[in-house]
């Protein structure tokens, strides 16, 4: 339709556009070759050349100008899960009054975040407007994650000859650990010890009548539909415990780097996952309170489904710090440690 903007995810389209206006452009020069092998008159000669030379400079100058007056803007989702696909908002404006064709969003991965694919082809962006494109990417590595800049190019007319833009983005998010629902119940029964017996489960759900009600989402148990409200709406309907925790667990994480190998990070990465999974776990499955704390980092207290949020922050922005800490927190003893000197893993 006439007026809209058309993109190509991928880079087989641009290719195939860039190799067939280079074959035309070779073809051109072929002929213009031939011609002057037999000789021909002098005065379409001068215009052949002429019009070759003004191919070329076109292809050289339409796009950087193209390129003038595009923008580029990114958003990245607040939260996200280290190794489970996210999507990015990657929004292109074009602030000229003539239609923009053959752009390129490129060199999109950064340290961190790798996209796939890393590049998109937008066929035509009218004058005057704006695509948004979502692009998925994958976080790999936990933390903050910045992406800081992003390129796009042009080929236009013909994709002869390419001009490239880079632009400065400010799009930031953090990537909380991976949180894995059955090890998390693993380690709840397992009692996160070396003695499953040292440390049984005592956790209570809450009380059955605290509740508000909420549409299904992928994950949530079946336990939780409400089912004859479900048989009503014709959609499912889940029941969300919102009241206090009726029990209360405290989680331990070491995070004192003297207490790990060199190179130990992945160690502690693996470490701060079965952490977060138990505490899920906890929260939304055992209606308990979870209280987290660490060797070289402020506690943090999760006492409802409302607040995990705040707990994946925690979690997200923990780091090994060097110094001699305790190893136990200060207050009650934690009912579950997670330490390279203590095994954590449940029994298979």
């Amino acid at each position: 339709m006439t007026g809209c903007p058309r993109l190509v995810r991928g880079e087989n389209v641009i290719e195939r556009l860039a190799a067939f206006g280079r074959l035309i452009f070779l073809a051109l020069w072929a002929g213009l070759l031939f011609l002057i092998a037999t000789n021909i008159q002098s005065g379409w000669l001068y215009v052949v050349i002429s019009f070759m030379l003004i191919l070329a400079a076109v292809s050289v100058a339409a796009p950087k100008s193209a390129l003038r007056a595009v923008s580029l803007e990114a958003a990245l989702p607040e939260l996200c899960e280290r190794g489970s696909p996210a999507t990015a908002v990657l929004t292109i404006r074009n602030n000229s009054r003539i239609s923009r064709h053959m752009l390129r969003i490129e060199s999109l991965s950064c340290p961190g975040i790798r996209f796939e694919p890393d590049r998109v082809f937008i066929v035509s962006l009218p004058a005057r407007s704006s695509l948004t494109v979502s692009a998925r990417f994958l976080p790999e590595s936990r933390g903050r994650l910045k992406m800081e800049r992003a390129a796009v190019s042009c080929g236009a007319p013909l994709g002869i000859f390419t001009a490239r833009r880079e632009f400065p983005l400010r799009a930031v998010s953090l990537a909380h650990p991976r949180v894995d629902r059955a090890e998390g119940e693993s380690l709840a029964e397992y009692g996160g010890r070396a003695d499953p017996r040292a440390n049984p489960a005592r956790f209570e759900l809450r009380d059955s009548y605290n509740y508000r009600l909420r549409e299904y989402v992928p994950g949530d148990s079946l336990r939780q539909i409400h089912w004859k409200l479900t048989a009503r709406a014709g959609e499912p309907i889940v029941k969300q415990n919102d009241g206090a925790a009726v029990e209360h667990a405290g989680i331990f994480i070491d995070n004192d780097a003297a207490n790990y190998p060199p190179g130990g990070g992945e160690r502690f990465e693996r470490l701060l996952e079965q952490a977060a999974s138990l505490a899920y776990h906890l929260v939304f499955a055992r209606g308990a309170g979870v209280s987290i704390t660490a060797s070289a980092a402020p506690g943090i207290a999760v006492d409802s489904p409302d607040s995990w949020e705040r707990a994946l922050r925690w979690l997200a922005l923990i780091e090994l710090q060097t110094g001699n800490y305790p190893l136990q927190p200060h207050g009650p003893d934690a009912d579950f440690t997670f330490s390279p000197l203590e095994r954590t893993e449940a029994p298979g």
